[in-house]
């Protein structure tokens, strides 16, 4: 057994990419065991679950063409289609995909260990980990009403994958405010200390005749 290092980014996404994983999402990283004989199963599981969406994703479409609609019933169907390809997009997207999303974790995973900064980068984490949170629990209420499960499976994968670029969204996004408050001391220290005129005094022009600024 090899224990999942959960710190980090992966630590704040976890129930998010357990969740992609229970619903066959190609996530076939961050497992406690990752034996061949355990590793094969997953991968048949997320086979079988491509494979019934597909499958039923091809019914669909062979009803939306093969009735006879009204010009209502037509536009209904095409919508209904255009709906679950947008899941089934997703899906494909990011079993293909999967390695770009192991980086993506990978380089948001290291924390800033320095304890100069510990403060800060600890407080913008917890203002994107309430978000994420957030965003989980919209997403699990929108697909917990549904019963079928192909629907259930295509919105799910379509809702997790928005979540998750959302999540991500929302950490880079409070990791440039942190990164922003801690280079902000350190400029206006270099500024004193190289006599460096301040971004004001570099817009300001004199005037050829007079000391008046303009």
């Amino acid at each position: 057994m090899q224990k999942v290092n959960k710190h980090g980014l992966v630590g704040d996404l976890w129930p998010k990419i357990r969740l992609m994983q229970l619903t066959g999402m190609f996530i076939l990283e961050f497992h406690e065991d990752s034996s061949p004989g355990t590793q094969l199963l997953r991968v048949a599981y997320c086979w079988i679950v491509t494979a019934l969406l597909i499958a039923q994703y091809a019914c669909v479409i062979t009803f939306t063409v093969g009735l006879n609609y009204n010009n209502d019933l037509l536009a209904g169907g095409v919508v209904t289609t255009l709906f679950f390809t947008h899941g089934m997009i997703k899906y494909i997207y990011v079993g293909l995909k999967n390695k770009s999303f192991y980086r993506v974790l990978s380089s948001w995973n290291n924390a800033n260990s320095h304890p100069v900064f510990a403060e800060s980068n600890a407080r913008y984490r917890a203002k994107s980990l309430s978000r994420m949170k957030r965003v989980l629990t919209i997403i699990c209420v929108w697909t917990s009403v549904l019963q079928v499960y192909w629907v259930f499976s295509l919105v799910a994968h379509s809702q997790l994958c928005d979540g998750m670029f959302c999540s991500l969204v929302l950490f880079s996004c409070d990791q440039l405010k942190h990164l922003k408050e801690i280079l902000k001391p350190l400029i206006d220290l270099s500024i004193s200390q190289h006599g460096i005129p301040s971004s004001l005094d570099l817009f300001v022009n004199k005037s050829a005749s007079s000391n008046k600024k303009l």
